[in-house]
């Protein structure tokens, strides 16, 4: 969890709250926070984004001072699946979340920020995605999150450890829409020895943009969140 400067914002997104099964017989939940550091209460909507069907609303108010943690947050909306958060509120607050795997032991997981309008990119710009592993013991996803209101469209380069270039592959993320790249580095580049692979995206279209990777021990699914690097 990164130190956290100033209030916070009005308007964020936090990119992967996900109530669903997965690979290797993972299960996937998701703790939502937020936390008002203002001297006023706040008016917040939470609006769950899934990858298909409608819109989920939690609206809430938060009083100076009060952080408040929503267990499970996608099963707390009585749906499931994965998407996206878009926060909203009438003064800055600061959101995060912890997505994790649960299991008999406990439960692994990974950290995933709110994200302000000004932590994203837009067309021109490119970000890397280093310390990336596809092998027997690790396995990499990457999420393409679009904040913005159109349509966005961004090249993806997959890289070995010495530099070469394996693939590329383009995607069309919809506004507010989120898309995950599943074990690019396997079904894209047919390469399933990456011990130090990296990824580089372009943004060809559009703005508002947010790109992560998950790195996942295939033995605990104990995620590692990846973020951008401009």
């Amino acid at each position: 969890i990164p130190m956290k400067t100033g209030a916070g914002a009005g308007a964020q997104w936090v990119a992967a709250p996900a109530s669903s099964e997965g690979a290797a017989g993972s299960v996937w939940r998701s703790d939502h926070g937020l936390l008002n550091t203002g001297a006023a209460a706040v008016e917040v909507s939470v609006i769950f984004h899934p990858a298909g069907g409608p819109d989920r609303l939690l609206e809430v108010t938060h009083q100076p001072g009060e952080h408040r943690l929503h267990e499970d947050v996608v099963g707390m909306l009585a749906t499931d699946g994965s998407g996206s958060l878009e926060i909203t509120a009438d003064q800055p607050v600061l959101a995060s979340s912890r997505t994790y795997n649960l299991d008999s032991t406990g439960t692994f997981g990974q950290f995933l920020d709110g994200l302000p309008g000004n932590a994203t990119v837009a067309a021109g710009e490119r970000v890397w995605l280093p310390q990336l592993q596809q092998n027997v013991d690790f396995r990499t996803n990457l999420g393409l999150l679009n904040t913005g209101s159109g349509q966005a469209r961004v090249r993806v380069l997959l890289h070995d450890a010495d530099g070469s270039l394996l693939t590329t592959a383009q995607r069309t993320i919809d506004g507010g829409g989120r898309r995950q790249l599943q074990e690019p580095f396997d079904r894209l580049a047919g390469r399933t020895d990456i011990e130090g692979g990296y990824a580089v995206v372009e943004v060809l279209t559009g703005d508002g943009l947010s790109v992560y990777a998950s790195v996942i021990d295939n033995r605990t699914n104990d995620p590692t969140t990846v973020p951008m690097v401009k």
